[in-house]
């Protein structure tokens, strides 16, 4: 999961949260999930877990300093 946050500041406007989640930062997470899948299977051998899902986590803060989640499941494929 990773979570990004975003506010808007006087005279900008948001920028979306999900936005910030480039492909090298994708494939980033891809690479920590398969050292981690890799790590759990040593340690846990009854472990059958081939792969696992990404989800990112969206927060936008307005002026006035409420916020807003949005949830994309599966988001990194």
């Amino acid at each position: 999961m990773e979570v990004r946050t975003r506010s808007k500041r006087a005279h900008f406007s948001i920028v979306d949260p999900l936005e910030s989640v480039d492909i090298k930062k994708q494939e980033k997470l891809k690479r920590l999930c398969d050292i981690y899948l890799n790590f759990a299977r040593h340690k846990i051998k009854s472990l059958k877990v081939n792969c696992v899902r990404i989800d990112i986590i969206c927060i936008t803060i307005d002026e006035s300093g409420n916020a807003a989640v949005k949830h994309h499941k599966n988001a990194v494929m």
